[in-house]
C-alpha cells in the first residue's frame, strides 16, 4: 500500500478564492521557503473541509501564514486551446498560525 501525505506552512500569496454551492470548493495559492530558495503551490480545499472554511477565510489576508496537511493531487486547465496539468495539494486539514 502506498501513502500519499504532506504537511506544508506557507504565506497566503493571493487573494483566497471560495466557490459556495453544492460542491464548495477555496483555492489558495501559496509560498514556502526552503534551503534552496521559494516554492510556489497551489492548494485545494473540497467539501465539508471547504464549507468551513468559506466562512473565515474573510479574515484571511494575503501575507498570512497557513498549516496544511494533505495529499498531492494533479489538475487540469485550458490555456491557449492547450490541456495543461498542475501539482496541488488537497488539503485535509488546514489552520491559520496566529502569532502570539
Amino acid at each position: 500500500m502506498t501513502h500519499n501525505q504532506v504537511i506544508f506552512v506557507g504565506t497566503v500569496e493571493r487573494e483566497i478564492k471560495a466557490f459556495t454551492g453544492e460542491k464548495p470548493l477555496v483555492s489558495l495559492f501559496l509560498k514556502g521557503d526552503t534551503e534552496r530558495g521559494s516554492v510556489f503551490m497551489p492548494v485545494t480545499v473540497r467539501g465539508e473541509l471547504a464549507q468551513k472554511l468559506i466562512s473565515k477565510v474573510d479574515n484571511w489576508q494575503v501575507g498570512d501564514e497557513v498549516y496544511i496537511e494533505g495529499e498531492l493531487d494533479w489538475e487540469s486547465y485550458e490555456k491557449n486551446g492547450e490541456k495543461k496539468y498542475q501539482t496541488v495539494i488537497l488539503a485535509k486539514n488546514i489552520y491559520k498560525i496566529e502569532g502570539v
